[in-house]
């Protein structure tokens, strides 16, 4: 005889309530990983970041559906995820560029249009790149100064992190 909901533990509510969890992998490494629960033809999306608690799981439930998500006990939560990693989930890639790649993509064309020159100094203002041969393996290589990068992400209106 199945059990009526009432007599369920919150954990198994939860863990029944979940269809299925897709794991969202970004397309570089510090794109964020997103978990995407499955629940009752909704999905709410959790940064892997924020999973550890159970706090912006809530919320998101309580967004979507008006009403608060099964009362875990916060160490039942890593066992709940677990089991879901284990029986619901599936990996995919992220079906478009991060932010990051789309800014990455823009400043590849812009630095691709630059003129090249073997001076160093012209480079120096960001709108050359320079030629330049290194003595280890005798192989051309074209770059910018980090300055006069910086300076060309700044003018193309784009905020990156110094990292």
């Amino acid at each position: 005889m199945p059990l009526e909901p009432e007599e369920l533990s919150p954990e198994q509510k939860l863990y029944d309530m979940i269809n299925k969890v897709v794991i969202v992998k970004g397309i570089i490494p510090s794109d964020p990983t997103i978990w995407e629960f499955h629940i009752q033809g909704q999905i709410l999306k959790v940064d892997t970041e924020n999973l550890e608690n159970m706090s912006p799981f809530r919320k998101q439930f309580l967004k979507v559906f008006d009403r608060p998500a099964p009362k875990i006990k916060l160490s039942r939560w890593p066992s709940i995820l677990d089991a879901l990693a284990q029986e619901k989930a599936e990996s995919i890639q992220a079906p478009e560029e991060s932010k990051n790649v789309f800014i990455a993509r823009q400043i590849f064309e812009i630095v691709c249009s630059l003129e090249i020159s073997d001076d160093a100094e012209d480079a120096e203002s960001g709108r050359i790149l320079y030629k330049h041969v290194l003595k280890e393996d005798n192989k051309p290589y074209l770059s910018v100064p980090s300055k006069a990068f910086l300076e060309l992400v700044d003018r193309a209106g784009f905020k990156i992190p110094p990292n």
